[in-house]
């Protein structure tokens, strides 16, 4: 999951939330959405509160390249 407890704080909730880009993300729309991917990516969380203040953040999910295992039998 992306984002971090609380997902977002001050303001005036309720709070609307937008990750950009969508891909590999289960809802963009979600505080915490489920993040697949298999490329390093960056993603920007915009939060919107009830009277329209937004404030942005950005997290980059880092994919490892997974190591090559040779077995001798």
């Amino acid at each position: 999951m992306l984002g971090g407890t609380p997902a977002a704080s001050g303001g005036q909730g309720p709070y609307s939330y937008s990750w950009t880009p969508a891909t590999g993300l289960n809802d963009p729309t979600l505080a915490h959405p489920v993040c697949t991917v298999n490329t390093t990516t960056t993603y920007t969380l915009e939060i919107t509160d009830s009277n329209g203040c937004v404030d942005t953040d950005q997290v980059t999910v880092t994919v490892l390249s997974t190591p090559n295992i040779v077995l001798n039998a």
